[in-house]
């Protein structure tokens, strides 16, 4: 017996339901609308900034709106009136060549701060833009806190670094530190910034350290191959030859023997505590009674 399929669909399928596709439609449009919008704007956007962007540096690089009316200088410098041919604020804002009224924008501030740390005295330096009208520059200056003999004085900072050659502007009253190598100095020897570093400790002890000294009264350091480190104390002065490291014991001595000089009244030329043979003597050399 024949068999026979119908294509039609019949009265029982479910039909689709047009508001959802018209639904799905518009939620359709919409999304490609938006995505649409976005790329407009963008476009927009971009143009604007092309064709303003000429209009809009003119502006900023000429209006007298960003014309610079203060320098603010901070950092360790005195307010005017630099001593000891340190900086002070007018000295700062010299060597920056930053200019009252020029614009703000055309200022270089990377100019501005190469130029200082040009400075010897300057450890570093920033220097910013502040708007409207103001550029702010701070700076790390150096602290000198000995001369170095070299064939000729350099000054030497807190952290041990020979920043320039002494001048007579500079008028510091600093210790020197003599028997130096100036080959040492120019190849960068180790054994240098180890004489250096040794001898800042003495010049300018860790905070707490006891020195059988009073500030100022340390005049010169010496070193020598043979006889080691010899100190000059005092205004007349004395000699004191320390000799080798360890050093603990020998300024213990040190100040005990200058401690008996001051209750007698008396004076040495110069005081040995270098001694194998007696290590516990101090050899001295009277000089006669305290002026």
């Amino acid at each position: 017996m024949p068999v026979s399929f119908s294509l039609r669909q019949t009265g029982n399928r479910r039909r689709p339901d047009r508001a959802s596709q018209l639904a799905a439609l518009r939620r359709l449009v919409g999304h490609a609308l938006r995505g649409l919008g976005w790329t407009a704007l963008t476009c927009a956007a971009a143009a604007l900034v092309l064709y303003g962007g000429r209009e809009a540096y003119r502006y900023l690089t000429t209006s007298p709106t960003f014309a610079i009316e203060a320098i603010e200088v901070i950092g360790d410098v005195a307010p005017s009136g630099g001593h000891g041919g340190r900086l002070d604020v007018e000295h700062v804002r010299a060597a920056s060549g930053l200019v009252l009224g020029e614009n703000l924008f055309r200022t270089s501030v990377r100019d501005a701060r190469v130029r200082l740390e040009q400075n010897p005295w300057v450890r570093a330096a920033s220097v910013e833009r502040k708007l409207p009208r103001r550029i702010v520059v701070r700076v790390e200056q150096r602290q000198p806190i000995a001369y170095a003999e070299f064939s000729g004085l350099y000054l030497i900072d807190e952290r041990g670094q020979v920043f320039k050659r002494a001048s007579a502007e500079d008028d510091l009253d600093l210790p020197t530190i003599t028997g130096l190598s100036r080959r040492d100095f120019i190849s960068g020897k180790p054994d240098l910034h180890e004489q250096v570093a040794l001898a800042l400790s003495f010049i300018a002890p860790a905070a707490g350290a006891q020195l059988p000294w009073e500030p100022g009264e340390l005049s010169e350091i010496h070193f020598d191959d043979d006889l080691g480190m010899t100190l000059e104390l005092g205004a007349l002065p004395t000699a004191v030859e320390l000799g080798f490291p360890p050093f603990a014991d020998k300024l213990e001595r040190l100040r005990r023997a200058r401690s008996q000089l001051a209750q007698r009244q008396l004076r040495a030329s110069a005081l040995y505590l270098e001694d194998s043979r007696q290590p516990d003597h101090v050899g001295m050399a009277l000089a006669g009674p305290t002026p």
